[in-house]
């Protein structure tokens, strides 16, 4: 199984972006005109990794957008302000 995963990942073509400088997967169609069957092997692998990736940024967001609050320094325990 790890061969066809091996050879899944190593099928298609990449390249740099002329534009921004990404790297550029060769689309799905394009690997079927060239003989080569879809990567689903591969597929479930990166998104097996992108899940976790994509929790880890939702939990990151979270803790940028919460609020921290202190209490001003004029000693009246109910007057809090925004850090």
């Amino acid at each position: 199984m790890h061969k066809e995963l091996v050879k899944e990942l190593l099928g298609p073509k990449y390249r740099t972006s002329p534009t921004n400088g990404k790297v550029e997967v060769e689309t799905k169609d394009d690997m079927r005109k060239r003989g080569i069957p879809s990567p689903n092997l591969a597929d479930a692998f990166n998104l097996t990794f992108y899940a976790d990736y994509a929790w880890i940024q939702r939990k990151q967001d979270a803790k940028k957008k919460r609020r921290h609050f202190k209490r001003r320094s004029s000693g009246d325990p109910t007057s809090w302000r925004l850090a």
